[in-house]
């Protein structure tokens, strides 16, 4: 049977078959059929190499994709070296197919990520601010200025007032300077009320570079939108608000949830203040305390005597 594997026989034999067609059939339907019989012929004996390496490639394409988003500045040839450090073997090559595969795919943040970058760089001194607007019962439009601390994603501070004005901005910029003393720089939109000589002076002698946001590019500054949204679906949303003081008093219970006990996902599930882990006892029982009236819990164990 060692004459099935010689490539001189299937060389004769294809060619008396394609001697064989053509007399008996029209040259285009001849050519066809051996191109139909070298085709199966290839996907039989190359079936399992051909897998094989399939298998490989998807094996080792999320990984590079990883390191390639996590490194943009590496190339193929350090993604390679990595790989095989982690004890794949491929080749070069099928690292180079993947990185084209991975440039070709649609990236929406494409011309954002440098600006994350930078953010995250300097997250440690930096707070991001904006408005958020609170309807009341009697009709009535509230003003929130909410700042939030980049690293820790804490609100470090927040006032709410009905009519907003560049002095009063500039006096609640100082307010959360005053608690984040280490603040050098402030992400902001182009609100009207963050622009003006008096908001660029008060800036340089508090020491803060404001940092704007483009135009019509709330995602810049998704932090503090993060946050706008989360007090909106879960808490203002679901408490009618009557007046200021009662605005005052519901987001005030909020940020303290928010700060201490709610879970973050980009702080691994943490709470921007630090939440410790608690294990129950042999006379423990788990303790339930009310939130906003019982709109968010907060669990806990509690020793029985």
């Amino acid at each position: 049977m060692d004459f099935l594997f010689d490539f001189w026989f299937w060389t004769c034999l294809i060619q008396n078959l394609f001697l064989f067609l053509a007399n008996k059939f029209p040259p285009a339907v001849a050519v066809g059929s051996i191109k139909d019989l070298i085709r199966a012929l290839k996907s039989f004996f190359g079936k399992k190499s051909h897998g094989r390496e399939k298998t490989l490639f998807w094996m080792i394409y999320p990984i590079a994709l990883n390191l390639k988003r996590e490194n943009p500045l590496w190339g193929a040839t350090r993604i390679h070296a990595e790989i095989l450090l982690l004890g794949f073997k491929v080749s070069l090559s099928t690292i180079k197919r993947i990185l084209d595969r991975i440039r070709n795919l649609p990236d929406p943040l494409k011309g954002v990520s440098s600006w994350f970058q930078m953010v995250e760089h300097i997250g440690e001194y930096a707070l991001a601010m904006d408005f958020c607007r609170i309807n009341t019962l009697t009709g009535n439009t509230l003003f929130a200025l909410n700042f939030i601390h980049i690293q820790s994603r804490k609100i470090v501070h927040c006032n709410i007032t009905t009519n907003p004005s560049r002095k009063w901005v500039l006096q609640q910029i100082q307010e959360a300077k005053a608690s984040i003393p280490n603040c050098f720089f402030l992400i902001q939109d182009n609100d009207v009320l963050f622009s003006g000589k008096l908001i660029a002076s008060g800036l340089q002698d508090l020491g803060i570079i404001p940092l704007h946001t483009p135009l019509a590019s709330p995602w810049y500054n998704c932090y503090i939108e993060r946050w706008n949204g989360s007090l909106r679906r879960e808490c203002l949303d679901h408490i009618p608000i009557f007046s200021i003081n009662h605005a005052h008093s519901v987001v005030s219970e909020y940020i303290n949830y928010y700060n201490f006990w709610r879970p973050h996902l980009s702080l691994n599930k943490d709470s921007p203040a630090g939440r410790s882990i608690s294990f129950p006892s042999a006379s423990s029982k788990i303790n339930k305390r009310k939130v906003l009236g019982g709109l968010h819990h907060i669990y806990s164990w509690k020793n029985v005597a």
